[in-house]
Parts: C-alpha cells; structure tokens; sequence
C-alpha cells in the first residue's frame, strides 16, 4: 500500500526489523538507517495513518474471508518466495 514498497524493500524491512508490526511502530531515524530505505520511504512507513491503513485492510480481508498469507507464513507457496 506504499508506493516503493514492494516484495523486495517489505522483505528487507522485515529482516531487519523483525516482524511487520515492527515495521510500522519503528522510527524513522531508524528506518533511514536500513539500506535501501531513504528518506521518503521512511516518511511514508512512519506517518501515523500508514498503519491504519494497514489495519482497515485487515479488517477487510478479515471480514471477506480473505486469506492473507505473508512470505514469512510456513504455507507460502515456496516458489514465490
């Protein structure tokens, strides 16, 4: 849901960071410091409506039935990770 985000930089805040969550509830002094991630990226994951953005889609999937696997998920089709 941000633009410059994509498989590869969600991965590579993942790794560093450890989980999805911890993406969103990082700063942004310390998300500047993770290669790749520059200074709009790390203005855009850390402004305050970018996590209730994610969590409105959450719910959406959440009320349509959605199965929402992330690559990290143990039945993530292996191929695609």
């Amino acid at each position: 849901m941000l633009p410059g985000v994509g498989p590869i930089n969600a991965r590579k805040l993942v790794a560093y960071l450890g989980s999805p969550e911890a993406v969103f509830a990082e700063s942004k002094q310390k998300l500047l410091k993770i290669p790749g991630i520059g200074e709009y990226l790390a203005q855009q994951i850390s402004q305050a409506d970018t996590l209730h953005l994610a969590e409105k889609e959450l719910e959406f999937t959440q009320k349509h039935k959605i199965e929402v696997l992330f690559y990290t998920d143990p039945t993530y089709p292996k191929h695609l990770a």
